[in-house]
């Protein structure tokens, strides 16, 4: 007899897109720009905490030179996450283990979605074949629920290191424009901080992230410039200076820019 198929999109727990009442697409490309000291790490920090919260990230990666010494990532590193704090070449060994890391994270993913659906079968009375029999044995007949990952990484004062080399054969620049696809179709959030948008932001990352914090003022006009031609398509150059000198006046202000929803504001 042939088997009825179950529609796991009801039943089930599924392969989806992950959505946050935090920023408007997950995996996201979130980059913050500001001078030293304007608290660029502290929002990236904020924003993470967040996202942990409603689990959106669930697995984080830090890569900072100061890992050690900044007391600030103790609020959101947990059990499991990884801090690589050598900035040497040895850095992209280290991303393709964030990466290995990422796929067998997803491997686990997709196996007990596999038990999630045979106990299902199981449990409405339906044929068992000896695929589900062997899944159902290993999870002691028991109900699975799914769990999903959600990977984040964060890249902190990494400026003027061969991470974020402006090359095109950058791995770093490679890396943060395959993280839709990152953990067989998992994605992962990428967040990085640097000082300038112009000198320390790859090109191509800045034509394809999704959300920017612009922290601090006294900036030049050039950087400002630089900053703008990011959300030109929905806005003209006075009113995004306008919205930038205002709202970055008080000590640790920022602009927050949502390229997927095109708007500009002093909160996310």
């Amino acid at each position: 007899m042939k088997r009825k198929d179950i529609d796991l999109l009801k039943d089930i727990a599924k392969v989806e897109p992950l959505t946050s009442r935090v920023v408007s697409r997950v995996p996201c490309l979130c980059i913050a720009v500001g001078h030293t000291g304007a608290g660029k790490s502290w929002k990236i920090v904020e924003l993470i905490k967040r996202m942990q919260m409603e689990r959106t990230i669930t697995r984080l990666f830090i890569i900072s030179p100061t890992a050690a010494s900044n007391t600030i990532y103790k609020n959101i590193v947990r059990e499991g996450d990884r801090v690589y704090d050598d900035l040497s070449p040895k850095i992209y060994a280290s991303l393709e283990e964030i990466e290995s890391v990422c796929k067998s994270e997803a491997y686990v993913y997709a196996h007990e979605l596999k038990c999630a659906a045979a106990y299902l079968r199981y449990a409405n009375g339906l044929p068992l074949d000896y695929p589900d029999t062997q899944l159902l044995e290993q999870i002691g007949w028991r109900q699975m629920i799914p769990k999903r990952p959600a990977f984040a990484v964060f890249a902190d004062d990494c400026s003027h290191s061969a991470l974020f080399s402006t090359s095109r054969k950058n791995p770093w620049s490679n890396f943060c424009l395959r993280c839709r696809h990152a953990g067989n179709g998992l994605g992962d959030s990428v967040f990085m901080v640097s000082q300038t948008m112009r000198s320390g932001v790859p090109k191509a990352l800045r034509e394809n992230a999704t959300h920017f914090f612009y922290v601090g003022g006294s900036m030049n006009r050039k950087e400002v410039e630089s900053m703008w031609e990011t959300v030109s398509s929905f806005v003209s150059f006075d009113d995004f200076e306008r919205k930038l000198r205002l709202f970055t006046l008080e000590n640790h202000g920022y602009l927050f820019c949502d390229l997927i929803k095109k708007t500009l504001s002093n909160r996310y």
